[in-house]
């Protein structure tokens, strides 16, 4: 596995069990709201790397097709993210936070497995044969 990919990959693991923290700890107390940040952090960190080391790579191939759908997919989820980060960073009902933190971690994990199936696996076929 890539360096690259196995980075994105432990980045997933932080992001889903920094938001698993911060639902168990709860949106009104200030260790949930310290994790949801690290999250958010972490997230944009994470998507900026993709966007300047897996993405180019795709595109650059001959799977510009998969590596813009994945983009621009990411794109919508991102805003929704971001929507739930600010929403809730300083503080919040603790039910509709647990509402609205179902819905997020449902897309986020959706897109984990859609990307760790499918998108790194085009990558890792790509770095390892470059012909």
């Amino acid at each position: 596995m890539s360096d690259l990919v196995n980075t994105l990959k432990n980045e997933h693991r932080a992001i889903q069990n920094l938001l698993q923290g911060a639902s168990q700890a709860g949106v009104t107390t200030a260790d949930g709201r310290a994790k949801l940040k690290k999250a958010k952090a972490l997230l944009i960190g994470h998507l900026e790397k993709e966007d300047r080391q897996l993405y180019p790579v795709l595109l650059n191939s001959g799977d510009a097709g998969l590596a813009g759908s994945f983009a621009e997919e990411m794109q919508a989820i991102s805003r929704q993210v971001v929507a739930f980060f600010e929403k809730y960073e300083n503080g919040g009902d603790d039910f509709q936070f647990a509402v609205d933190f179902g819905k997020v971690l449902g897309l986020l994990n959706n897109r984990i497995r859609r990307e760790e199936a499918s998108l790194y696996r085009r990558y890792e076929a790509l770095v390892s044969d470059p012909a």
